[in-house]
Formats: C-alpha cells, structure tokens, sequence
C-alpha cells in the first residue's frame, strides 16, 4: 500500500523537466509535515497547477486508488490536501470529473470535508462547493450533531462549520497534572465530548473515556461510525446516543467507578467551548442537568 506522497516522489522523474520542476516545488512542502494549504498559503500553489502537472497528480491519484483503503490511518490525508488544494485552480474536465467523483460518491466521504473546506475558500471560490452545500444539507437532518442541536432548540450560524466541546474530569485540573499523588494518577479519568458540523467520513461526534495517567490505562473511543478500546469491554457501555447522552454518562460512571461533575464548567474539572454565536447557555443547560433533554 503506497501512499499518495510516495507515488508522486517515485514517478516525477518521467516528467519533463520543466513540470519535474513544478512537482519538486510540491514536493518540497510534502516533506514539511506541518504544510496545511489555507486561504493565504494556497495562493502560491496556483503557480504549480498547470495542465501538465495536473494531468500528472491525477495520473498518481488514479494509482494511489488502486489500493483500498478502509481506515483512517491508511489514507495519505497530508498528500491529498496539497494535490487537492493544486488541482481546485483548474476548471479543466478532467479535474471537474474527479472531484464530481468524490462528491458523488456513496457511503465513501472519508474526506469530503476536508475537500469542502479547501473548494470553499475565498481564494478559490470553486463552483463544487456549492455542490458539497447542497449534499450537506440533504444530510444534515440524519446526523446526529443537528438532531441535538434542534432537540435543544439552537439555531446553528454557520451550519457548516461549527462546533461544541466539553472536557470533564472525576477529579483534578483538566489542564495540569500537577499535585496528583501516584494513586490519584491511576484513578483520574477524562470525558472529552465534540460534536459539530461533518468530518472525516460524516462522522459529527467524538466521546472518549481514559485514564491517561495510569500503569494500566483503559480508554475507549466512539465516533458516529467507530469505536476504539483498550482494555474496555464496549458491550457494557454500549455505543452512545447524543439525544440520550445522560444514559451514557450513567453506564460510563457505572463501568468506571467514578462521577463527574457537570455542575462547575468554570471549575478546574472542565473546559467547554462553543464556535461562535451558538447558545452556551442553552448548551450549558443540558450538560449541567446531565445531557438529559
């Protein structure tokens, strides 16, 4: 299984050597790990993004989809979100085509939004994005994330791109570890709450339960399509249900043999945010009466 990045490295040197030239430019910021293309930076890819080196990064593309890929970790996401970002300056059919593909595509959005997100940018301003809006809102009354937030009664201001998080502790400072005695480090647990507006794969939330600190650390993981354990039999907490996340606050606690306190988001024990213009405290509502609706 190669991974888009290294089938670009591998087969540059057929090119001609004005285009090899063009692809060592995005080769280059491939190597820096911490290359993320935004509306300021994805200017100077324009540069980049001829026809002759689109044909080619589609030509890699075609070959890196070869291999299926059926798990997050197995996709190169650094290395498509530098050709997408090159390829998103050309109307050209063949790359209208593919990115039509992926935004056709059923039950295969692993990364659509990280596609929105670069077609949707003011320096790019592709037509396709209009195209992943009107996918979105197809789909917005099925996910999870949305169906809270109308239970709860908040109008979202941006509906594509939002989102709530919630950090709790049993005990201690969410932010430091400092003053834990070795005892307290084996029982300290942390829930981390996000949902928001669609990810990797459409998924809109992420709970996690872990006891990072301990010798013997047990954590389990849920998004709305996966789950990720150790040493946790998730048969006994059962998949969560964010209209009913005070039953899973209870099987957590239970499982566990600990409380959290959903009283005190001021306290050292929590850390919550909300994107801008969203209700916290309708939000705040819901935790501190235990997620119950």
């Amino acid at each position: 299984m190669a991974y888009l990045t290294e089938i670009i490295i591998e087969k540059k040197a057929s090119l001609p050597k004005q285009t090899e030239k063009l692809v060592n430019q995005l080769c280059n910021k491939l190597k820096n790990g911490a290359y993320t293309p935004d509306n300021k930076n994805i200017v100077k890819l324009k540069d980049i993004a001829t026809d002759e080196v689109n044909d080619f990064l589609l030509e890699c593309l075609a070959e890196y989809n070869k291999t299926e890929r059926h798990y997050r970790e197995h996709h190169d996401i650094h290395g498509l979100y530098a050709v997408w970002a090159i390829l998103s300056f050309s109307r050209k059919e063949n790359v209208l085509a593919y990115f039509a593909n992926i935004i056709d595509k059923k039950n295969e959005d692993f990364f659509l939004n990280h596609l929105f997100t670069l077609l949707n940018l003011p320096n790019v301003q592709h037509p396709y994005a209009e195209r992943i809006k009107q996918y979105y809102d197809g789909i917005f009354h099925t996910l999870p994330s949305y169906q809270l937030m109308e239970k709860l009664g908040i109008d979202l201001p941006n509906k594509y791109d939002w989102s709530v998080s919630l950090h709790l502790m049993n005990f201690g400072k969410w932010f430091t570890t400092d003053g834990l005695t070795d005892d307290e480090k084996e029982k300290q647990f942390k829930l981390k709450i996000y949902f928001g507006s669609p990810g990797i794969k459409n998924d809109t939330f992420k709970i996690s339960i872990e006891n990072s600190l301990s010798q013997k650390i047990q954590k389990i993981s849920f998004t709305d399509s996966e789950v990720f354990t150790i040493r946790v039999d998730e048969k006994e907490i059962g998949k969560p249900n964010l209209l009913e996340l005070g039953k899973f606050l209870t099987q957590v606690e239970n499982y566990f043999a600990t409380t959290f306190n959903t009283d005190d988001l001021k306290g050292d024990t929590a850390y919550f945010s909300t994107s801008k213009g969203i209700s916290r405290k309708k939000i705040e509502q819901w935790i501190k009466n235990r997620f119950n609706i």
